[in-house]
């Protein structure tokens, strides 16, 4: 993976943030190149960056997702789990496509709830905007 320097760029006129619309066009473009493949290279991606976080608990993880504009994180259960994310950076507002969007941060999450927890955790997403819903949900894959 790569070392993003604790994800802060040294950009002083413009700081760390970047309009929606841009991060949706870098996020969605690896699918005009794989296609569907792109889904679990987006969710790899995601769970391996939540993993390195090393956030310690539920309190944790709402704030970095809240502070980093990814979504508005609730806990709905554990064991399995079930999440929800309001506002969600890479669909919410997008007309429904028939299609669950948000592989990466399903992956960031799973990653997070896997060093939180100290187990193995995976995550599908049964709610999203790319759904026709108006917040996406994740539950936990037991198998």
């Amino acid at each position: 993976m790569y070392d993003v320097g604790d994800l802060v760029a040294e950009r002083p006129s413009l700081g760390t943030m970047t309009d929606i619309k841009l991060f949706r066009i870098l996020r969605f473009m690896p699918y005009s190149i794989i296609g569907n493949g792109a889904n679990g290279i987006l969710y790899k991606s995601g769970k391996d960056l939540g993993r390195s976080m090393g956030l310690k608990n539920a309190e944790e993880a709402v704030k970095f997702l809240h502070d980093n504009r990814v979504g508005e994180l609730e806990i709905l259960g554990e064991n399995p789990y079930r999440l929800k994310v309001d506002e969600c950076l890479s669909c919410a507002g997008l007309p429904a496509s028939g299609k669950a969007l948000c592989h990466f941060e399903g992956g960031l999450l799973a990653g997070i709830l896997e060093s939180m927890s100290g187990r193995p955790v995976d995550l599908r997403e049964v709610r999203c905007w790319g759904l026709g819903d108006r917040t996406c949900e994740f539950e936990e894959f037991v198998r």
